[in-house]
């Protein structure tokens, strides 16, 4: 008995072990989930401010965004930040900071997660939300001098309707209906647009597309199709944008070549400068028009129905 358990000792300190039954490969349980930041996330401010936080991560623009357990959000200048820590003193500074990643996750979600709302009506960069709408309604007045057509003369109506996808934290395409319309002109047509996240609150949108349909109450000329045009607009909150638009006036002279012969070719450009409203104000605006015109058109049937 006592050398029985002399030959097990020695055993157990050469490494031998005790033999064990083998086991299936599929009966291995899978090695843990690695542990993330234990919470709540801590940012040390200069001035010896600190702020317990949920998610910690780099936005855009030299900053980090920071949301605290209770949801209230907020952005910091990576200058003023000294560390980046967790509640047992894990640096993640470095991979906040230099990195540009995120750790923790957004109050609602699961831990580790993104957080990431699938579409907005009001845009924002990855990661706050992967897709969004486009709803914009505006005014564009013309700048350049000519004046040919009565609808060269007019400011028009501008309205872009569509919906955009985050492809990274600073760009996002995506596709539009353009309508541009006036007293005396209208073109509608489909469009690509690209935006340039220049903050979480601000972008620059570039538009191209094509007018294939459109109108001139001009008895003199004809809308030729295709008409192309391109847009600029730098938009605040996805709420106010200023615009800047070209396009090719795509008319015709259909009138008498002896009253206005040097007007057969009326391929120009046409420069417009405005401003558009979007998101739940440019859904309002539209749904109020087309409100005020239905109202307008049943005063008008009453009116003409009055004997």
């Amino acid at each position: 008995m006592g050398a029985a358990l002399a030959l097990l000792f020695a055993s157990l300190l050469l490494g031998g072990g005790i033999a064990r039954p083998a086991v299936a490969a599929d009966q291995v349980p899978p090695p843990a989930a690695a542990v993330g930041p234990s919470l709540p996330i801590r940012v040390f401010l200069e001035q010896g401010r600190t702020m317990d936080a949920a998610y910690v991560g780099y936005a855009s623009m030299g900053t980090i965004r920071i949301v605290e357990p209770n949801g209230r959000e907020s952005y910091v200048a990576i200058l003023h930040v000294l560390s980046v820590e967790d509640f047992d003193g894990k640096d993640y500074t470095r991979d906040v900071l230099e990195k540009r990643g995120e750790i923790g996750s957004l109050p609602g979600t699961q831990a580790g997660g993104l957080g990431r709302p699938g579409f907005r009506l009001r845009g924002r960069p990855l990661p706050e939300c992967t897709s969004f709408a486009i709803t914009e309604v505006g005014y564009l007045v013309p700048l350049n001098s000519v004046d040919a057509a009565r609808g060269d003369r007019e400011g028009s109506f501008v309205v872009d309707y569509g919906w955009m996808k985050n492809r990274s934290p600073s760009n996002a395409l995506g596709v539009v209906a353009h309508l541009d319309a006036g007293s005396y002109r209208a073109r509608f047509g489909p469009a690509l647009r690209y935006r340039r996240w220049l903050s979480r609150r601000t972008a620059i949108d570039y538009e191209a597309g094509v007018s294939l349909l459109g109108s001139e109450d001009d008895r003199n000329f004809d809308f030729k199709a295709p008409g192309f045009f391109g847009q600029v607009n730098w938009q605040v909150e996805g709420i106010l944008s200023i615009t800047a638009q070209a396009g090719s006036r795509a008319v015709r002279y259909t009138g008498p070549s002896d009253l206005a012969p040097g007007l057969a070719d009326q391929r120009g450009i046409d420069l417009r400068l405005g401003a558009k409203v979007g998101s739940g104000v440019g859904l309002g605006a539209v749904a109020g028009a087309a409100t005020a015109l239905i109202a307008l058109i049943l005063a008008l049937s009453t009116f003409q129905a009055t004997p």
